[in-house]
């Protein structure tokens, strides 16, 4: 099924639709197998189109084994997350929920523990078609609790820093030497240049961009560093450790005159935006779907204005990623298979959407027509899909369509092949770097308030530290 996730295969499957279109009409005599699945609006056309084929596969089965597929979809806009969270708990509650669900900010550790959850190796491992090795380990591995994998990729992107091309060349030069940067090496670098050039650069944001960070700069920058002292597996956590607290004091400084920009800029193509945000921000940060291709080919950076993007990492070297949606951030997409549930039929679902987010299914519909999104802002698709042998090809769609939108139509630049080769190979290589969580898998409120009395000077790092070790240990034990 995986290898129907090429060029050829989506081509073979368009040009036979339409036959099988018109063995639907046996539908209504057939036994019925029922689906149903939650979803962020966002994903409505991957999971459609993944479902049409999934029923059209179905009645053409052998006549024994032939279904009628009947999905049930609830799709959410971002502003009714707060509601569907809530539903769902009252379905598990009730032992009624959906078979399958999109994560998006769900409390998937409680959700483990509790054994809602199916875990995905033990469906790949018992799969007679695929294998672990199939797929990108690293990002699997990241997704880990208690050894299992509860919530499955289907894409996956890293976080990248750009500087402010007009500092002082002291910062931009030790920044270019970095490869990777992690957070505390970003926010020095700001600490740097506000007490060694605050007179003619004091005016400016720590960063900009576009990216979960964004939400709530303070905060998630706080949370992303946390992830290093909660020990998930051994409901433990270590928030008074010396070094948390060095790093909140840190945090104080950078984010004392924190502005959030209130608006973000999505990529780096337009020359004319970004030279208005170098008088605004000292650093641009986006997650991987919002950064142009030349980004991974810093031999042929295309704009003057903020330079060298890097990937952030934790204190370990390892790529920071987010596994879910975030509304209006970051947009890995990644399934949840809930036990009670039609296990076998979600993983089916699951494997077909993992063709469907392909990027180079969406140039033509399902029964061969151009199709009119071409183009358009898919952003997820601009990310890896887990899939390893589809890599090549589709970073190779992703990126000259990028290109093609909004670069050569431009006028900005000609693009040749040679940079999307440098790109594709540069992130290959990061691809295989070891990879850690970029948020901790704990409730986004937990501790907020407190977060919040810290950032307005209200209480001491000290006092912060000891009142999260408090909250979150108690929210490891279950209470």
């Amino acid at each position: 099924m995986l290898s129907a996730c090429n060029r050829e295969g989506v081509a073979e499957r368009n040009n036979h639709a339409e036959n099988l279109a018109t063995t639907q009409t046996q539908a209504d005599t057939l036994p019925i197998r029922t689906l149903t699945v939650l979803s962020p609006d966002t994903y409505e056309f991957e999971i459609n189109r993944a479902i049409r084929l999934m029923t059209l596969e179905a009645v053409e089965l052998p006549e024994d084994e032939r279904f009628h597929l009947d999905v049930d979809i609830t799709f959410y806009h971002w502003q009714d997350w707060e509601d569907q969270l809530q539903s769902l708990q009252i379905r598990k509650m009730a032992g009624d929920s959906y078979d399958l669900f999109f994560l998006d900010r769900h409390p998937l550790w409680h959700y483990v523990q509790s054994g809602f959850l199916v875990d995905f190796y033990t469906l790949i491992d018992a799969d007679p078609i695929i294998n672990r090795e199939d797929f990108f380990l690293n990002p699997l591995t990241a997704m880990e609790i208690d050894g299992g994998l509860y919530a499955f990729p289907i894409s996956f992107g890293f976080y990248y820093v750009f500087v402010n091309a007009n500092l002082p060349e002291s910062i931009t030069y030790q920044f270019s030497h970095y490869t990777t940067i992690t957070i505390v090496q970003l926010m020095d670098l700001y600490i740097d240049l506000m007490q060694n050039y605050g007179h003619e650069y004091g005016h400016l944001n720590f960063f900009g961009g576009y990216s979960p960070f964004i939400d709530d700069g303070p905060r998630r920058f706080m949370e992303s560093y946390m992830v290093r002292f909660i020990d998930m597996d051994n409901r433990s956590a270590n928030l008074t450790d010396g070094s948390f607290i060095d790093f909140l004091y840190r945090h104080r400084q950078v984010f004392a005159k924190w502005k959030p920009t209130g608006h973000q800029f999505r990529s780096l193509v337009n020359p004319i935006d970004f030279r208005e945000r170098t008088g605004e921000d000292a650093f641009w940060l986006a997650a991987s779907d919002y950064i142009p291709g030349y980004a991974l080919n810093p031999g042929q950076m295309r704009q003057p204005y903020f330079l060298h993007g890097i990937p952030v990492a934790d204190a370990y070297g390892r790529l920071l990623i987010s596994p879910e949606h975030r509304a209006r951030g970051g947009s890995q997409a990644s399934v949840c298979i809930t036990n009670g549930g039609n296990i076998q039929l979600s993983w089916e679902l699951t494997k077909h959407l993992m063709c469907s987010f392909t990027f180079f299914s969406l140039p033509e519909n399902l029964y061969g027509t151009p199709y009119s999104g071409f183009g358009q802002d898919h952003r997820w698709l601009k990310s890896t899909q887990i899939t390893r042998d589809i890599f090549a090809h589709h970073m190779d769609r992703v990126f000259w369509s990028r290109a093609y939108m909004q670069d050569i139509i431009m006028g900005r630049y000609h693009v040749i092949q040679q940079d999307v080769d440098a790109a594709i190979a540069r992130l290959a290589m990061y691809n295989e770097m070891p990879m850690a969580m970029a948020f901790p898998f704990i409730p986004e409120d937990l501790g907020a308030d407190n977060i919040e009395l810290f950032n307005r000077g209200v209480i001491s790092a000290e006092v912060l530290a000891q009142r999260l070790q408090n909250s979150i240990s108690i929210w490891l034990l279950g209470g």
